[in-house]
């Protein structure tokens, strides 16, 4: 993904490049137990329509068939019945702040809005359950993209162009603490052996004790690209367009690769998957060794489709053991353990979010609006 370093480039392409930054730490990304087979190119239809809300987020609640949308940059939530196809409640926030943070815990969302206020919210009735200012309402211009981590009773918090990360209570909402960082800090906190792993847009990345935010350690990388990934005790991050693996417990550098502009990462299996502009760049999970690259050509295109230069990779998840992949424009495709393409198909629009693993299928969210549900073949 591209390197963004003033606060109007980042609004410019929040619903495009930027949304990558994002979508490998999405909660759910971590729900990719699915059902079905996924060999084939699945059916797809629109599972339900925002007629009056462009969407930015998508969290699936399992074991219980409703999704939460979030909307117009922070100013609106809603919650879905997937079954009937009907909205169970939503709340709307007026503000300046381009907010796009939310997370599911057990039973209720934290939610921070337009205004500035960080929110717990029952996920079955929408009654706010406390509600504190986590930024000045009089903060214009202040954008928000990564989402909370949850951790030990305590809520992580990224402050985007407030370079800064702030700790609350989970019960009450009461501040606990906060640490400003030099450049901003638009991706998600993880969570690796107790501590908060967390990049800015500069070139450093600090692992934060939990609740009171002190530095483990960090590291200076240069250029940080996009959120953390975590697999198991190691952290992949990209940064001055090489892949790093590092040791979570220490911050020490294992391994690193070359690979340009990332836009999303994901382990899949012995390997780590690299979505980068049209291509995907497969690496030895352990020791980083290359092991090859799959290009998002459209059916029936050359390995250098013009297209590709523009198929940022929004989102990838494990279904199956088929590696499923969205792209802003549109496409999902899948892959088998090799990265071998099996299928693709395009879902008649751009797409903000998503692949989004649920109980029937992947949902995907369309730049229209739309929500479209993706059930392997066979199933309805």
């Amino acid at each position: 993904m591209h390197i963004i370093r003033s606060p109007s480039l980042v609004r410019v392409t929040l619903t495009a490049t930027l949304m990558a930054l994002i979508s490998c730490s999405h909660a759910v990304r971590d729900q990719d137990a699915g059902k079905g087979r996924w060999t084939e190119r699945p059916a797809s239809r629109v599972a339900f329509r925002l007629a009056d809300h462009a969407v930015d987020r998508l969290i699936f609640i399992k074991n219980k068939a409703r999704v939460v949308v979030t909307g117009n940059k922070g100013a609106m939530i809603a919650e879905y019945d997937l079954t009937s196809k009907t909205r169970r409640w939503q709340k709307t926030s007026e503000g300046q702040i381009r907010a796009n943070s939310i997370i599911a815990g057990d039973g209720f969302l934290i939610w921070l809005s337009a205004n500035g206020t960080l929110h717990k919210i029952d996920e079955g009735t929408g009654s706010i359950l406390w509600a504190r200012q986590a930024l000045r309402q009089d903060e214009a211009g202040v954008d928000v993209m990564g989402n909370p981590l949850l951790m030990a009773d305590t809520v992580v918090l990224p402050l985007g162009s407030a370079k800064a990360v702030a700790a609350f209570d989970l019960t009450s909402g009461r501040d606990l603490a906060s640490v400003g960082f030099a450049e901003m800090v638009f991706s998600s906190p993880v969570a690796v052996d107790g501590a908060a792993v967390v990049g800015d847009m500069g070139s450093t990345i600090r692992s934060l004790r939990i609740p009171g935010l002190q530095v483990r350690w960090e590291q200076n990388l240069g250029e940080i690209g996009f959120t953390p990934q975590v697999v198991g005790d190691r952290v992949f991050v990209s940064a001055d367009d090489n892949l790093y693996c590092l040791d979570g417990r220490t911050g020490k550098i294992l391994w690193k690769n070359r690979v340009g502009m990332v836009g999303a990462i994901r382990a899949f299996g012995s390997r780590v998957v690299v979505g980068n502009h049209g291509v995907l760049f497969s690496y030895d999970l352990v020791h980083g060794t290359y092991q090859g690259r799959t290009s998002l050509q459209s059916p029936g295109g050359v390995d250098r489709d013009p297209a590709l230069d523009d198929r940022n990779v929004l989102g990838m998840v494990d279904q199956d053991g088929v590696l499923i992949v969205a792209t802003v424009d549109g496409w999902v495709w899948g892959f088998d353990r090799d990265i071998k393409y099996l299928w693709s198909a395009h879902l008649g629009g751009g797409l903000v979010d998503g692949p989004v693993c649920v109980d029937e299928g992947i949902l995907c969210a369309r730049d229209d609006g739309a929500i479209v549900m993706l059930t392997p073949e066979g199933r309805k």
